[in-house]
Formats: structure tokens, sequence, C-alpha cells
């Protein structure tokens, strides 16, 4: 039996990324190509063909704009969960800010799938200890935006007290469940693994390394994909700096290829039911 993982796909357009934000302003989002649909669709047949059930971090910029594709991925035994309304760094939000963004796109997808959302996951990963408890309030039962490595600008760092429920899942003292990023620890240094740039970075073979020597610890691996990584036709800014050109477009032409090379090799369960079973729901 293949050993599960979590599937995660964060639902985003290719002009939405934070390395791109000072080529396609905010303001110019309406203006843009949607391409978002097209690369759904495919990791949707991927998945379809390999069995997989995915996390689906929905952006409510999107599911306003195309509510039948959220349908459409619930429909298909997919969870949908939530990665906020716009896709701003929590730690560039106010409390009020966060909690209307939070809200606002929580209640427009449970409008759209007829369910609870019951996951959340932060744009960029820019999870805060204050935003933990809007959160809760909001009636979130998990979080999965805690990715443990210091060396990236924009990741959230979290101070609060936290119990270990299970490797690599966690509760907060507030009840909230944290279903963290997973990491390779090589000489006592946590090396990013999980997916997005990481996966189109390093080779397959040690990515599939970083995923089994989780699992051999008995840690829960979380993997994240972004549908705009899969999308190598997209819009292609000459005007971005060296490193943004870099963590954007690095091996985009392979991501569909590993994308089922990882399929293939790992069965999937969804975060949902894993958080209800922790919760005794």
């Amino acid at each position: 039996m293949k050993h599960q993982i979590f599937f995660s796909i964060d639902v985003e357009e290719w002009f939405q990324v934070e390395n791109l934000k000072k080529a396609i302003p905010r303001s110019s989002w309406s203006n843009q190509v949607f391409r978002v649909e097209g690369s759904l669709r495919l990791i949707l047949e991927i998945f379809e063909t390999f069995d997989i059930k995915a996390t689906f971090f929905v952006l409510g910029w999107v599911a306003k704009r195309n509510p039948a594709l959220v349908r459409f991925i619930y429909d298909h035994g997919h969870e949908i969960a939530c990665h906020g309304y716009s896709h701003n760094i929590i730690s560039n939000q106010t409390c009020e800010e966060f909690r209307k963004d939070i809200s606002d796109s929580k209640n427009m997808i449970e409008d759209i799938i007829s369910d609870k959302v019951i996951g959340y996951r932060a744009p960029s990963f820019s999870i805060t200890d204050w935003s933990i408890d809007i959160l809760k309030e909001a009636g979130f039962v998990y979080d999965s935006s805690l990715f443990p490595f210091k060396m990236h600008d924009r990741y959230g760092r979290i101070q609060r007290k936290k119990t270990i429920i299970e490797n690599n899942i966690f509760e907060f003292d507030n009840g909230l469940l944290e279903f963290s990023l997973p990491v390779l620890n090589l000489l006592n240094i946590n090396v990013p693994l999980a997916g997005g740039f990481y996966f189109r970075f390093f080779p397959y073979w040690l990515f599939r390394y970083g995923i089994n020597a989780n699992i051999n610890l008995k840690n829960n691996f979380v993997f994240y994909l972004h549908p705009w990584e899969i999308d190598y036709e997209q819009p292609k800014l000459r005007q971005l700096g060296c490193l943004y050109k870099f963590r954007h477009y690095w091996n985009i032409k392979k991501t569909r290829h590993k994308l089922k090379k990882i399929c293939t090799d790992y069965g999937s369960c969804l975060i949902r039911e894993k958080a209800l079973i922790l919760r005794g729901g």
C-alpha cells in the first residue's frame, strides 16, 4: 500500500503571486488574462487519473469570478478550504482588515459549495501569533501555514504556546489545529521542502527522499502546489528582478511531469478528514 500524504493546491491566478507584485499592481488584476481555470482542470485530470483527493485552498477573489469551478472541484470529492480573499500578507493587514478578508472569503465559498469551510492557509505562509485567535473566532478548525524555515522573508513566525498532537500537527492554546509544512533536517538545518518552488527546484529523487525521510520519522507530510506552476504558457514578465524571475519561472515546464510522478508514488488523504478525526467529529 502506498504511503499517504496531504496533497494541497493554493488556488490563485498567476498574477497574484507576491513575486510579481511590483510588476503587476493589485489595481490591474481585473485587466489581466485569467488562466487559473485551465491549469486547475489539468490538475484535476491528473488527480482523477491517479485517484488523488486534495485540499484546495481557494482565494476568494478567484471564487467570486468562477464559482462554478469551485463547485466543480467540490463535487469531485476534494476539500475546499480558504486562502483569504485578496492575497494580502497577514502582517501587512490590521486585525480588522484580516478579520474582514477571511470572513468575506469563507462566507462566499460556503455559499458556493453549501458546506462548511474549516481550513485556512495564509498567503505566502505569512501566519502571525495574533491571527491565530481571529481564525478561531471565524470558525476555522485548522490552519496550514506554519513553515519552519527562518531564512524566507515572508514566512510567519509563531511564538505562542502549542502542543504536539502528532508529528507536524500541533494544537495552539486556543484549540486551533496547525498542519505544519514539512522540512528536511540536514546537519541540524531545516531545509524547506513541502512543494511549490522547492518541488520545482529540487530533482525529484531528492524531493522523494525528503518525503520518505519524513514518513520514516512518522511525520505527516503536507504537499502544496499552485496552478500557475504547471502553466508554462503564462505571460513572461521581463521587468522582474533576477531573484523574483528565478523563483517564479524556474523549471516550470517540468512540473506537470513531476506532479504525475508524486501522484504515482504516494496516496492521498484530506486535511479536513484528519482534522475532524482529531476533533472527534
